[in-house]
C-alpha cells in the first residue's frame, strides 16, 4: 500500500549476506545484517529496480519506506536489474524466526560459496557427518545434500535445451551435407574452366582457393540470414510461449562466435568435397564423365538418416503431447476465474479475524451471484506448499500427504466430484468436531484399515496434533503438473484451519477485467487497503501446464520438416546432377532400346534405394534415442513399430517424390541429339 492502489507483490525472507555470497552488488545502500534477524529487530527490506521505480517520491531511494502487510519498512538497499537465480521477485526481507515456530516449519535453503581450499565434495561429506547421529527426533530419517546452484538453475529447461540443440545440431548436419554437395557439383559443373586454367598455369592449390572463395561467399552470407532471421524468430517465441528457455534466449556475442564457428566447418567440409570433386573431374588432361558420384550418394543417404531421426523423435513427442491434452485433471477447467488475496498479519493476527474476513468474502461475491471457493493452494499454478505432511493413520503408519485449507464450496465449484460421505459443509467451524474430506488416492491407503468413512488422521502441524474425522471421499485432481499422477490429499475446512493466503475460485462466464472489477468493488466494501492478483481463467493454467510439452513438439516438429525439405532437396540436387552427367549414357542405352519409361522407373527406384538405406540407418540410431525421449513424452512409448513404420515410409516417399523431376528429364531425352552432339 501507500503506492496508488493497494497491490500484490512477491517477496522473499533472506538471511544476511544473501547477495554477497552470490556476488550480487547493491545498486544502492547495503545488505542485511545479523541483528535485523532477530525476532522485534525492526522491519527493513531491500527492493528491486523494478519496484523501486514504482515507488512515489522520496520513499524511492534508501531511507525510504514501503508498507508491506500492514507494516513499515525502511528501504536499506537497492538492487540492480539482475535475474534471481530462485525465481523473481520484488522485495526481500530478512528472517525473524518466531521463536515458537517449531523446527519443521523453518524452511530454508542454505547457499554456500566455496572458497579456494574447499571442494564441493568436501562439503557434501561434511554435510553427511553433521547429519547422521544427531541425537532429534525431528531430524530422524532425514539427511542433507548439496548440488551446484548452475545444477538447480538449469534443471527445469535442461532437458528441453538438449533436445534442441540436438535437433538443431542434425538440422546443421543435414544442410552442411547439402553444402558441401552443392559446392562439389559447381565444381564438378566449371570442370573445363578448371581446365583452362590448369593448362594456363595456375596449380591445383590456386583452383581450390577458386572453390574455397565460392564456398566463404555462400557460407557468410548464409550466416547474415541466419542471425538476421534469429533476431525476428526469436522474439516470437518469447511472445508465443513466454517460457523461461526462450525468455533468456538472446543474440549476443556468444552466438555469434558459434554462428562464425559453424560456417567455418561448412567451409572446411565445402572445400574437402571440391577438392574431391576437382580429382574426380580430371582437370589434369582427363575428362572423366561418370554417373557415379560416390560421395554425394553417402551424403544424400547420411541426410535421409539425420531426417528419419528428427521425424521419428517428432513423432514420439507430438504423440506424448496429444495424448496429455487428452489428461482428465480432474476438475472442470472452463467457466472459471481465479485470484489470490493475502492478509496483512497486523491486521488479521487472529484465527477467528481471518475466518470472519473469509466469510464474508465469500457470501458478498456469492450475492452478486457467481459460486465462490476458496483454497489454500490452486491446482496447476505452481502455488504448493513445498513439503508434505505426514498423516498419521489409525494403526500407527504414516502417510506423506498434501493438507489443503478450502471453504465448504470449494470442490462444488471446481466440480470435483464426490465419491463417497458427505461435502464439506458450512456448519464445520471452529469449535465444531475436526472433520476432512481425503481423496480417493488416501482412500486407497485407508481401506486395509476399514471404510474410510468415520476414520481418524491425524498431522503433527503444532504442538497439540491436529486430529481430523473423515466425512466424505472425492475424486483425484492432478495438483501439480498434468503429467504427474495424484497424490494422497486431504481437504480440512477453513474455518478450522484459517491461513492468511488463499486463492480465490469463481464460477462465472465473466471475463477476467469484469472480474477484477468485481473483487475490487467487493474488497472496497470490506476492506479498502486489501489487494489481488489479476484474475486468471482457470483455461489458462491447464495451458500453463502443456507450455512445456508444445514448446518442445512445436519446435521438433518444425526441425523435423526442415530436414525432410533439405533432405529432399538434396537428393533432388544430386539426381538432377546424375542425369545431366550421364546423358550419353542414357541416350545410348535408348538408342539400344531401353524404353523411357524404363529408364524413368530405373531413376525412381534408385532414388527409393537411397530413402529406404538412410531410413534404415535411421530406424537403428532412434532405438536408443527413442528411450531418452520417453522421459520427455508423457504416456507414450518410442518403441511403436506402426510410428517408426510411418515414418519410414514417409521418408522412402518423399525420396521417390524428389526424384520425380530427374526421373520425368531421363524419359525426354533425344537419344539422336545427344549422340550427335557428343554430350
Amino acid at each position: 500500500t501507500r503506492a496508488g492502489e493497494p497491490r500484490q507483490v512477491r517477496a522473499r525472507v533472506l538471511s544476511a549476506d544473501y547477495f554477497g555470497t552470490l556476488g550480487v552488488p547493491l545498486a544502492d545502500g547495503r545488505d542485511f545484517l545479523r541483528g535485523e534477524e532477530r525476532p522485534g529487530a525492526g522491519h527493513v527490506a531491500i527492493v528491486t529496480a523494478h519496484l523501486r521505480h514504482q515507488i512515489p517520491g522520496a520513499d524511492a531511494a534508501v531511507g525510504g519506506s514501503i508498507t508491506l502487510n500492514g507494516r513499515t519498512y525502511t528501504i536499506v538497499g537497492i538492487l540492480p536489474p539482475y535475474t534471481d537465480p530462485f525465481g523473481a521477485v520484488d522485495v526481500y526481507v530478512p528472517f525473524q524466526f518466531d521463536p515458537a515456530l517449531p523446527r519443521r516449519f523453518r524452511l530454508l535453503t542454505p547457499v554456500v560459496r566455496l572458497n579456494e581450499e574447499t571442494t564441493f565434495e568436501t562439503v557434501r561429506a561434511a554435510l553427511r557427518t553433521i547429519t547422521t547421529g544427531i541425537d532429534d527426533p525431528e531430524a530422524a530419517g532425514h539427511t542433507l545434500d548439496i548440488e551446484t546452484l548452475r545444477d538447480r538453475v538449469s534443471a527445469s529447461s535442461r532437458s528441453s535445451a538438449s533436445l534442441l540443440f540436438a535437433a538443431a545440431f542434425g538440422l546443421f548436419s543435414i544442410a552442411l551435407l547439402n553444402f558441401a554437395m552443392l559446392v562439389a557439383a559447381r565444381v564438378s559443373h566449371r570442370r573445363q574452366e578448371f581446365a583452362v586454367r590448369e593448362a594456363l598455369g595456375a596449380g591445383r592449390a590456386t583452383l581450390i582457393r577458386l572453390a574455397t572463395a565460392e564456398a566463404v561467399a555462400l557460407g557468410a552470407i548464409a550466416t547474415v540470414a541466419a542471425l538476421g532471421l534469429s533476431r525476428a524468430v526469436v522474439p516470437w517465441l518469447q511472445r508465443h510461449y513466454g517460457l523461461r528457455l526462450v525468455q533468456e534466449v538472446t543474440v549476443d556475442a556468444r552466438v555469434l562466435w558459434f554462428a562464425a564457428l559453424l560456417t567455418a566447418c561448412a567451409v572446411l567440409v565445402a572445400v574437402a568435397a571440391a577438392a574431391s570433386s576437382l580429382a574426380a573431374a580430371g582437370v589434369s588432361g582427363r575428362r572423366v564423365v561418370s554417373s557415379r558420384l560416390t560421395a554425394g550418394r553417402f551424403f544424400v543417404v547420411a541426410q535421409i538418416a539425420l531426417a528419419m531421426l528428427l521425424a521419428a523423435s517428432a513423432i514420439v513427442l507430438a504423440r506424448g503431447f496429444f495424448t496429455l491434452r487428452q489428461v482428465d485433471p480432474g476438475f472442470r477447467t472452463t467457466g472459471l476465474q481465479t485470484t489470490r488475496i493475502a492478509l496483512p498479519a497486523v491486521t488479521y493476527a487472529t484465527a477467528e479475524l481471518r475466518a470472519r474476513f473469509w466469510r464474508s468474502l465469500v457470501e458478498a461475491l456469492e450475492h452478486s451471484g457467481p459460486g465462490v471457493g476458496l483454497t489454500s493452494e490452486l491446482p496447476l499454478s505452481g502455488q504448493d506448499n513445498p513439503t508434505s505432511f505426514s498423516a498419521r493413520l489409525a494403526d500407527g503408519t504414516t502417510v506423506p500427504t498434501r493438507l489443503r485449507s478450502v471453504s465448504a464450496g470449494y470442490l462444488r465449484v471446481m466440480g470435483v466430484p464426490g465419491r463417497a460421505g458427505r461435502p464439506l459443509a458450512e456448519t464445520d467451524r471452529a469449535g465444531a468436531p475436526r472433520v476432512a474430506v481425503i481423496n480417493e488416492s488416501l482412500a486407497a491407503r485407508l481401506a486395509p484399515l476399514g471404510p474410510p468413512i468415520g476414520q481418524r488422521i491425524s498431522f503433527d502441524v503444532a504442538r497439540t496434533p491436529l486430529v481430523f474425522q473423515v466425512v466424505g471421499v472425492c475424486g483425484d485432481i492432478r495438483h501439480e503438473r498434468l503429467s504427474a499422477e495424484p497424490a494422497p490429499e486431504v481437504y480440512v475446512p477453513l474455518d478450522q484451519t484459517p491461513l492468511s493466503t488463499y486463492s480465490v475460485v469463481i464460477e462465472t462466464g465473466l471475463g477476467a477485467t469484469d472480474v477484477a472489477h468485481l473483487v475490487r468493488a467487493t474488497l472496497d466494501d470490506i476492506d479498502r487497503g486489501l489487494a489481488f492478483t489479476t484474475p486468471v481463467p482457470m483455461s489458462d493454467y491447464i495451458l500453463r501446464g502443456q507450455s512445456d510439452s508444445r514448446f518442445r513438439t512445436s519446435l521438433l516438429i518444425s526441425f523435423a520438416a526442415a530436414a525432410l525439405i533439405v533432405a529432399s532437396a538434396g537428393l533432388h540436387s544430386l539426381l538432377t546432377w546424375l542425369v545431366a552427367g550421364a546423358r550419353r549414357e542414357w541416350a545410348t542405352r535408348l538408342a539400344l532400346g531401353a524404353s523411357p519409361a524404363r529408364l524413368r522407373n530405373a531413376v525412381l527406384i534408385q532414388a527409393s534405394k537411397y530413402g529406404a538405406l538412410g531410413a534404415a540407418i535411421g530406424v537403428v540410431g532412434f532405438l536408443p534415442l527413442g528411450r531418452l525421449l520417453e522421459a520427455l513424452a508423457y504416456g507414450v512409448s518410442a518403441a511403436d513399430p506402426w510410428s517408426v513404420a510411418a515414418c519410414a515410409a514417409v521418408m522412402i516417399g518423399v525420396s521417390v517424390l524428389a526424384a520425380a523431376l530427374p526421373a520425368a528429364r531421363v524419359a525426354l531425352i533425344d537419344p539422336a541429339e545427344v549422340l550427335a552432339a557428343g554430350d
